[in-house]
């Protein structure tokens, strides 16, 4: 009796998923799949700085550091840094020693502090990277290109898709003379075809460096996105 329980219970479970499974094949259908893009220029910058210092004691190694990093904080209020986006709360301590004749020798500790910011106006960026290059003992990291609003991009990359797929099946239909019903089924995937650009430091920094223009061609951010549509057949 338990085995002939399990046996109809079975049955039911796979009925019932047979049946899901058909719930598009039971009726005339057209299914498609379309990929459209969006592309923009990045419109803003995110940028790291380390600044370091190497004292006996840490605690002068950390004043050093606190030294140099008040001026360059005073010289950003010139430039269009997004709210809220500053952080200098990354401080790291690094012991450092000298290795002579298997014996270790220590020479000091070092103090780092790292300090990332949005630029949002990258008009301003080859003036910051000279102010950044005079600054004492700190190091220019890299610096990635974004955009303020990724979701506008993103939004603009999805309606292409789905007005491409509505005319694919529009078209599809007219072909083979019948009308077009309703949405049974979608599905979309969305992603970042193309990266933010980023480029090192001692790149930008040369570039720079060779005109009193910025001559950085900044690459355009992609977002792809694919929709799967499937509609009915009137």
């Amino acid at each position: 009796m338990r085995f002939i329980s399990l046996f109809l219970f079975s049955f039911l479970v796979s009925s019932l998923c047979l049946a899901h499974d058909q719930t598009h094949s039971d009726l005339p259908f057209i299914e498609v799949s379309t990929t459209a893009s969006a592309k923009s220029l990045p419109d803003q910058a995110i940028i790291n700085i380390t600044f370091s210092a190497t004292k006996f004691e840490a605690e002068k190694a950390r004043r050093a550091v606190d030294k140099l990093v008040r001026p360059f904080l005073s010289k950003l209020e010139e430039y269009d840094i997004q709210e809220n986006s500053l952080d200098t709360s990354n401080t790291q301590l690094h012991p450092q020693y000298e290795y002579r004749n298997n014996q270790r020798d220590f020479k000091g500790n070092q103090i780092t502090r790292k300090i990332e910011f949005k630029l949002n106006d990258l008009a301003q960026l080859q003036a910051l990277i000279q102010d950044i290059t005079r600054t004492e003992a700190s190091h220019l990291g890299s610096i990635r290109f974004t955009l303020k609003n990724k979701q506008k991009l993103k939004r603009k990359a999805l309606n292409k898709a789905i007005n491409k797929a509505k005319n694919k099946a529009a078209t599809i239909a007219q072909g083979f003379e019948v009308s077009l019903g309703k949405i049974l089924n979608v599905k979309h995937v969305s992603n970042e075809a193309r990266p933010a650009p980023q480029m090192r430091a001692m790149a930008m920094s040369a570039e720079m460096s060779d005109s009193q223009s910025n001559t950085y061609q900044q690459k355009e951010i992609e977002y792809n996105a694919t929709i799967s549509a499937v509609f009915s057949i009137d």
